[in-house]
Order: C-alpha cells, then structure tokens, then sequence
C-alpha cells in the first residue's frame, strides 16, 4: 500500500492532465520510486488523447492506476470513483488543469505522517498567494463541536472557490474520514459533492485538521465550466450549496448557522453581489431570494436593480483599466 494518493477525475483535458503528470513527476519521484505515492486516473469517458498521455506516464511511472467509464457519469461520482481507486491512507483530491509546486508533496506527506483527518494547504493562482485561512503559520485545529466548526468557519479566507473545502486540489483526505459517513446520491452527484461529504463528516465525528500555510498546488487555467463561466453562475452555486450544507446538516447549530452566513456575506462584498446581480436575469435573482434572505445578505443590496447596468459597465472599464495598468508596468 502506498501512504498517498493524487486522485485525478479528468474529462477532455489531456494536455493540462500532461501538464500536472510533469509536475508530480518532477517533484515527487522519490516518493514515486519508494512506493509511498500514488496516482489515480479516473476518466470520465474523455475523447480526447487523456488514454495516450496515461499510456505514456505508465511507462515512465509505475504506480499509476488508470481507468475510463463507459459514459460520464458527471464530475461528483467520478469523483467517488476515483478516491474508490487509491489503496493509500491518505487521498489528495486534484483538479485535472492544476500543478503541484515544488515542496508541495513535501509538505503534505510530513503533515499526513502525524495522522491528521484533514490537511489543507494555500494555492497560488495568477501568480498570487492564497490563503485558505486568515491565519499565519502552520495551525492544528482539533474540531469536536460545533463551536470549534464556527470558530474555524470564522478564520476561512475571503474567496469561497478556495475557502471552506470548495477548492479540491487544496484538499487532502485520511481515507477512512471519507469513508466515516454516507452520502445520497443527490449529494454525490453534486459538483460540490466534496464540500458536502466534508461538512457532513465533520457534524458527526471528532475530526483532526492541520493547515499548511505554504502553497502546494498552483491554480489551473483551463476551459470554463457550466459553473465558473458566468459570475452569476459561480454565485448560484456557491450559495444554493451553503444553504444545503446548513439545511441537511448543520441544521441544529445556529452557532455554525451564523458563522457560515457571516463567512458568506464577507466574501461577496457589495459591489460583486451588485455584479452578479446585474448579469442575472430577473426569474433566476428572484428565485435566490430567499436563500439570500436566509444568509443573511442585506435586502436592499439584493433588490434594488434600477442602476445595475451602469454599475456592470463602470466595473468592466475598472477591470480594462486595471489589465492595461498591469501589461504597462510589465512592458
């Protein structure tokens, strides 16, 4: 058995699958030659060349695990699939278009050998650090109530794409955590299944999480999905799968209630509610409503429209500027 396990669900995207085999190559092949890490390939029933790039790896590395689904059974239960692969104790769940960095392996096996339920680490993406939490140094959380959920809930980082375990590839798992409950298969086929399955371990056992403030993984770059390829899109998601963890799980604790509600609030300042709202159409803002409502976002902020174009149209010039401004100082 090996002691960890990069598991890759991967649809369509055999160049950036390339890319990240190059990465863990590189940096890992130490641990690579003495067993201790695994990959594990599941393929979503890409028509690409996903199977000739594995095919290529596997003669390059040897404990490579490999296999396609007949169709695609959607990211959630590939995911499922592919953690169902690894034989490790522990399971770094990576997004197919990211890379490792340099230490990144390094640190993350010397905090799995100390037996935690959950290891999370910082990413760098556009060239920036970020922060999973608003914290510095390496930290131990040992989370056996919900206030201690409420308490880390309050230092999450700023971003909900890569705070409050959204961001896979920031995310390693003990097997057996995973494993310590069962979710339905609405839950495993949701595109958050990940952040589900997390909350939901963590509302029903005592759970050991140790965060690393280094970077080990570097944000990936590749095509737009259904969910990212709109700022409305992205929100819907994020909220509507924060008011299910709250509703399904967390339902007695107003303590993790409130923290969660203020962890989203604080992430989505008012002009990008004002943005996304702007790019929503009306049926589809009205029907987030209520859910907004519940959050706790304010209600003025949320219905009032009357200047969301202009404000859309001041944002984009903002962001133009910002992107001349940049490439100036670069040239």
């Amino acid at each position: 058995m090996s002691f960890l396990s990069i598991c890759i669900p991967t649809y369509n995207r055999a160049r950036d699958l390339k890319r990240l085999l190059d990465s863990i190559a590189l940096y890992g092949s130490i641990y690579l030659k003495s067993g201790e890490l695994e990959i594990c390939i599941s393929d979503n029933s890409s028509n690409d060349e996903t199977a000739q790039v594995v095919a290529e790896y596997s003669g390059i590395i040897k404990n490579i695990k490999y296999q396609r689904n007949i169709t695609n059974i959607g990211f959630g239960l590939n995911l499922y699939k592919c953690i169902d692969m690894s034989s490790a104790d522990y399971c770094w769940m990576m997004g197919d278009d990211e890379i490792v960095t340099a230490n990144g392996l390094e640190l993350v096996l010397e905090s799995a050998h100390r037996k935690p339920d959950i290891i999370i680490g910082n990413a760098v993406a556009n060239g920036k650090l970020r922060r999973f939490l608003n914290v510095r140094g390496k930290q131990d959380f040992h989370i056996n109530s919900m206030e201690d959920f409420a308490e880390f809930l309050d230092r999450c980082g700023s971003t909900v794409h890569l705070a409050v375990f959204a961001f896979i590839s920031s995310i390693i798992l003990r097997k057996s955590f995973w494993l310590a409950t069962e979710s339905s298969m609405y839950e495993k086929k949701h595109p958050y299944t990940h952040m589900i399955q997390i909350c939901r371990n963590i509302s029903e056992t005592e759970t050991f999480l140790t965060y690393i403030d280094k970077a080990i993984v570097e944000v990936g770059i590749s095509n737009r999905n259904q969910y990212n390829s709109s700022a409305f899109a992205s929100f819907e998601l994020d909220v509507l799968t924060i008011d299910y963890i709250l509703k399904e799980i967390f339902t007695k604790s107003m303590v993790v209630h409130r923290a969660y509600s203020a962890f989203v609030v604080r992430s989505y300042t008012n002009l990008r509610v004002i943005r996304v709202r702007a790019e929503s159409n009306s049926e589809g803002w009205e029907r987030l409503l209520p859910v907004l409502d519940n959050l706790g976002f304010n209600k003025a902020l949320t219905r009032k429209r009357a200047y969301d174009f202009f404000i859309v149209v001041a944002f984009k010039c903002t962001q133009k500027i910002r992107r001349w401004k940049r490439l100036f100082v670069e040239y």
